[in-house]
């Protein structure tokens, strides 16, 4: 760290400690003002699942800082000064989501999956995606057709399979502009948010493509359980576990494959499919 970095830094007299499923992570500031968003980001962003904590002196913590001096704001991380910009709500955007991914990586006795996640009949259909995957649109389409909405963002599953809801408002992009998202309320598109942990029902692996045939393919749990790692979150960080998981959850479900076309008209297709037993004509 350079002179200047810990000069900064001293300066950091503002601390929130808080505990979220099992990762301990603190945040420092040098402005009471910045300090009281970011708590209110971090509230939203898990759901009010954060445990205060008095004490700093415990082992494991994730450090992060966040400041702001002559107009600019600086992000550190691990004591160092890691980047700057003149906008506070792209430090706050910023910090809010290496937050959010320290914990997805690290949570304890949880697997988090980059996934959208809707309950159907008792139980999950989990769909794994990047961002702009289209994972919110296909999931906002099956809740207006009935489905009970756990996540748009996270398959929070534990060490037998089942998946957890993670029911925070809707992200959509399209409504102000093609790239910025709107929270959107479950209960705005007629939906409601599931509560109880749900066994896995499928697992779809499908990307928007227009024009798409719904043509789709069951993969046997290897194959299944490889589609699912590029999203799983803490797969560096605790292998084994993640591994095991994955596997509980691809041997335990049918895992399928497919193109699709507009999620409203999929959406429909998908429920229907699930309906009559997941008819494929192919295992992969």
């Amino acid at each position: 760290m350079s002179e200047a970095e810990l000069v900064f830094q001293s300066k950091f007299d503002q601390e929130f400690l808080f505990e979220c499923y099992g990762v301990v992570v603190k945040v420092e500031s040098n402005a009471r003002g910045l300090m009281l968003e970011i708590q209110e980001r971090v509230r939203k962003a898990f759901l009010d699942r954060i445990e205060i904590l008095e004490s700093s002196d415990i082992s494991g913590i994730h450090s992060f800082g966040a400041g702001v001096e002559n107009g600019v704001y600086f992000y550190f991380e691990k004591g160092s000064q890691n980047s700057q910009t003149g906008s506070k709500s792209i430090l706050l955007n910023f910090l809010e989501s290496m937050i959010r991914l320290t914990v997805a990586e690290h949570a304890v006795s949880k697997v988090f999956i980059h996934a959208g996640v809707i309950g159907w009949k008792g139980k999950a259909i989990l769909i794994p995606g990047n961002s702009y995957s289209g994972k919110t649109t296909l999931v906002a389409e099956l809740v207006k057709n009935g489905a009970v909405y756990y996540s748009d963002e996270y398959a929070v599953l534990d060490e037998h399979g089942f998946v957890h809801a993670f029911a925070r408002p809707l992200a959509m992009r399209g409504i102000e502009s093609k790239d910025t998202q709107t929270d959107i309320s479950v209960e705005s598109l007629g939906g409601v948010a599931g509560e109880e942990p749900l066994r896995v029902g499928m697992v779809l692996i499908t990307k928007y493509r227009p024009g798409a045939k719904w043509d789709p393919k069951l993969l046997n749990p290897g194959n299944g359980v490889i589609e699912m790692i590029p999203h799983t979150i803490p797969i560096r960080f605790n292998t084994k576990f993640a591994l095991s998981v994955l596997n509980i959850v691809a041997s335990g479900t049918l895992v399928v494959k497919s193109q699709r076309n507009d999620a409203k008209k999929f959406a429909k297709i998908l429920l229907t499919f699930f309906d009559n037993g997941l008819n494929c004509d192919k295992i992969i």
